[in-house]
C-alpha cells in the first residue's frame, strides 16, 4: 500500500475525516485564543436551551398580536407573494398562537399560559429576542 492510499484510507475511515483536520487547525490559531471579558461577569450559572421540536416562541414568550389580528385570514399584499413548494404565499391561511399572554412580574415580561409557573419567576429571567436566523428560502418578516 502506497503512502497516499494509506492516507487516503485514514481519512475514510476516521470518523469527521477532513473536516476533523480543519478544526485542529483552527483550534490552534492565535485568533480563537479566548480574549478578556470588557467588564468581570456576574452571572453565576447559565442555561441554554437548544429545543429543536420544543414549543414555538410564540406559544411562549414571544407574543404577535399581529398574527393574533390575521389569524384565519390570507396575508396582505404587503406581505409579499413567495413561490412555495405547495403553492403561493398569498394563497396560504395566516396561523396566529391559540395562546394567551399575560405581563407578570415588575419587568412586565409576557409570559403564556402555557408557562404558568415559570410566569412567577419573570423577574428571574432574560429573555433574549434578538438572536435571529436565515433560512435558505425564507425572508425575515416581523409581525
Amino acid at each position: 500500500m502506497s503512502t497516499n492510499e494509506s492516507r487516503r484510507r485514514f481519512l475514510q475511515t476516521s470518523g469527521l475525516g477532513i473536516g476533523w483536520l480543519a478544526a485542529l487547525d483552527l483550534w490552534a490559531a492565535d485568533s480563537l485564543a479566548p480574549k478578556p471579558a470588557p467588564w468581570p461577569s456576574q452571572a453565576k450559572r447559565v442555561i441554554s436551551l437548544f429545543m429543536q421540536g420544543g414549543p414555538s416562541q410564540m406559544d411562549t414568550f414571544d407574543p404577535k398580536p399581529l398574527l393574533a389580528r390575521l389569524h384565519g385570514k390570507h396575508p396582505p399584499a404587503s406581505f409579499g407573494d413567495e413561490d412555495f413548494q405547495n403553492g403561493k404565499f398569498k394563497d396560504s391561511i395566516v396561523l396566529g398562537s391559540r395562546r394567551t399572554f399575560a405581563r407578570h412580574g415588575q419587568s412586565g415580561l409576557e409570559v403564556s399560559d402555557l408557562l404558568p409557573n415559570i410566569a412567577t419567576k419573570a423577574d428571574d429571567l432574560a429573555v433574549i429576542r434578538s438572536a435571529t436566523t436565515k433560512g435558505s428560502r425564507t425572508r425575515r418578516r416581523s409581525f
